[in-house]
């Protein structure tokens, strides 16, 4: 067993990456479970962003159970078989008359508490406090197994500055704007895509040239590449029509080497305890959850802080905040521009990729619908929810307490005014730069028109969604695997 003794041990957060790769690419979601069968058996792993609730006989078999929130059992019996109980940041209570655990229970920023008639542990409990209570019998038995599977690919802990540079060579890659909204077709189910252009994710071992040789064929040229994932932007030398597109399109599909052929969709862009800092708002209640404080309150930073040891407890002082047991984490943010001029800034960034070239250029560029000039900065207000800098007696403190931030400008030169700033290739290519660089936590945001067109059932807004959602996982997966 493992508790908060041993918080400089690697089993304490890094499991959760293993966990969930080998438990919840294929599990069932919840925002909040209520278990109300007698028998709840759960043979398929379940990923709960709150809580999980079970007063009925549980039986979780060869799986895991894992929660944002708490994990709260009361029954008669509870089995665990080969399964894992998780609970990210919350607390797990197991009350019950007979409790056998064949498997781990793992409450990394929170306390596990087990209480019973007869209590069977045949495996290992991980979390910040343990506290067991048998009436009659407790019998434990460290079985090393499964944790061992668990640990087999944890990479070691490492602090600030040891783990690599600010920017990391990943290799060739660059990308090609849209020119003018002229570039942009629609090519029918709600898809609007740059003219001309097709995207190839070609498998890892084929070389440039050959992908060169191919599309050549098609009287295409390489416009965008990404050496790291293999992928390619291409753009025929003359207009074509849609038909004629989607021809060329299946039929580089067909390649056998070709993993995917696609159009490059275009991306629209719609726009109590406390610190030191200026604007810090401290009335938080994290069970009503509203008003300025809804982010913090929603992710339970006060409780976080308070688990990790920053914050003693709701009246600690800006003197008495320790933030040195933590570790810069590598962020990055992928909005419309950031103010990274301003002398008095909050913020301080590791490394920006395709911003504008002035503060100026930045406020009077971009337009609203009306035409006038929308001189905030999306990406600035939401750099500074994310990484502002913590107890420094300026402004706003950051979610993140400790960071290094990198972003990129959803800007395009040559189309500056456009809400249609680019095809979906750019995304990738921000994506890998910013993944390749080892970013840990990445906010994207697009804004949320066609969204809220699909959640009103638009039908062209949800084969555009899933359309770009099918791409960008895909890309993804091949990504992170490198």
């Amino acid at each position: 067993m493992v508790d908060g003794g041993d918080t400089q041990d690697i089993y304490m957060l890094r499991l959760l990456p293993n966990i969930e790769r080998q438990y919840l690419e294929d599990s069932d979601y919840y925002e909040e479970y209520i278990s109300e069968t007698f028998n709840e058996n759960i043979n398929k792993s379940r990923y709960i962003s709150d809580s999980f609730q079970c007063k009925n006989m549980l039986s979780v078999n060869n799986s895991a159970v894992v929660t944002g929130g708490d994990i709260v059992v009361k029954n008669q019996v509870t089995n665990m078989n080969n399964a894992i109980l998780c609970s990210i940041i919350g607390d797990i209570h197991i009350e019950a008359n007979n409790i056998s655990v064949d498997g781990i229970v793992y409450a990394p920023m929170g306390t596990v508490y087990i209480s019973g008639d007869n209590i069977n542990i045949s495996g290992n409990i991980i979390a910040q406090k343990i506290e067991i209570t048998g009436r009659y019998n407790v019998n434990i038995n460290r079985k090393p197994g499964k944790l061992e599977t668990l640990l087999a690919e944890v990479p070691s802990a490492v602090k600030y500055g040891a783990e690599d540079t600010d920017e990391i060579d990943i290799g060739e890659i660059y990308c090609k704007d849209i020119s003018s909204d002229d570039d942009i077709i629609y090519v029918g189910d709600g898809i609007y895509c740059v003219k001309n252009q097709i995207l190839l994710s070609v498998e890892e071992n084929v070389p440039f040239s050959t992908v060169r040789d191919l599309v050549n064929n098609y009287d295409a040229n390489i416009v965008g590449y990404i050496e790291l994932t293999n992928d390619y932007q291409i753009e025929i030398e003359h207009d074509v029509e849609v038909d004629e597109l989607i021809e060329i399109k299946d039929s580089l599909a067909g390649m056998p080497y070709i993993l995917s052929a696609d159009f490059n969709n275009i991306l629209e862009e719609n726009d109590k305890f406390h610190t030191n800092d200026t604007l810090w708002y401290f009335d938080w209640d994290e069970k009503t959850r509203a008003g300025k404080d809804v982010v913090a309150e929603t992710i339970k930073l006060k409780s976080a802080l308070i688990k990790c040891g920053v914050i003693e407890n709701d009246s600690t002082s800006s003197d008495d905040i320790n933030t040195s047991m933590l570790y810069n984490v590598k962020i990055g943010i992928i909005d419309s521009g950031f103010d990274e001029w301003n002398p008095e800034g909050d913020i301080t960034y590791t490394k920006v990729w395709n911003n504008y070239d002035s503060l100026y250029d930045l406020k009077h560029t971009q337009k609203n619908a009306d035409g006038t000039d929308k001189t905030d900065a999306h990406g600035t207000l939401c750099a500074g929810v994310m990484a502002a800098g913590f107890n420094n007696s300026r402004g706003i403190a950051g979610i993140c307490v400790k960071n290094r931030l990198y972003a990129y400008a959803r800007y395009n030169k040559n189309n500056p005014t456009s809400r249609n700033n680019n095809g979906i290739f750019n995304e990738k290519y921000a994506l890998a730069l910013m993944i390749g660089n080892n970013v840990r936590v990445i906010s994207r945001s697009l804004g949320n028109n066609t969204a809220f067109q699909a959640y009103m059932n638009d039908g062209n807004a949800i084969k555009d969604i899933t359309d770009e959602a099918t791409q960008l996982n895909a890309f993804l997966k091949k990504l992170i695997k490198k």
